[in-house]
């Protein structure tokens, strides 16, 4: 007898449960809605295997559009640390694949989207650069860039010549690739550890 009250008593928590989680789902989608995240009405009536992504945001929480990304997409977007989980964006897109959602979402956001996997992406908001070059040695330029970003740059000893560029407000990998190109060399990046 002992055994059959504890399966009931099993079977009616199992469904109260499930019951919440219903009415949890649902209170996260009228939530979700009076947030202002707004899933364009021709998605709902879409193929879940399609991961394009229908959103209309207005100042919103950087957080909550990646995460609704991550989850409308069935993929993995991790915020780096460096950024501000303050940052709130404002993006209206109509059935956009959802890797342009996520290029869009962080420039919106000031962030630089790295793919790491076909379904990682890295979101980080790096070092911004304005700086003016003129026939500066491309080592020079490389050495201050290191010291702006943190990051540990090795050039090559046949890593010679002059640039001439004026960067304004871009992150610090795209000043070392526009710098690097300028010459005909090409930035080579390699997992540490």
């Amino acid at each position: 007898m002992l055994r059959g009250t504890r399966h009931i008593t099993r079977t009616l928590v199992m469904s109260l449960a499930i019951i919440g989680l219903g009415s949890s789902l649902a209170s996260d989608a009228l939530a979700q809605e009076n947030r202002g995240v707004s899933l364009n009405a021709r998605q709902n009536r879409q193929d879940l295997n399609d991961t394009r992504i229908s959103l209309n945001v207005k100042d919103h929480p950087l957080t909550e559009v990646v995460n609704f990304i991550k989850e409308r997409a069935r993929i993995n977007i991790i915020l780096a640390p460096d950024v501000d989980t303050s940052t709130r964006v404002t993006v209206d897109l109509d059935r956009v694949p959802f890797e342009e959602a996520i290029k869009v979402v962080g420039e919106n956001a000031q962030c630089v989207v790295v793919k790491r996997a076909d379904n990682l992406f890295v979101l980080e908001q790096p070092v911004r650069i304005s700086w003016k070059f003129e026939s500066a040695p491309i080592t020079s330029v490389m050495e201050a860039i290191a010291k702006v970003s943190g990051a540990s740059i090795v050039a090559s000893n046949e890593v010679t010549g002059n640039v001439h560029l004026t960067l304004t407000d871009v992150p610090w990998r795209v000043a070392l690739e526009t710098a690097a190109k300028s010459l005909g060399y090409v930035v080579v990046e390699e997992e540490w550890g």
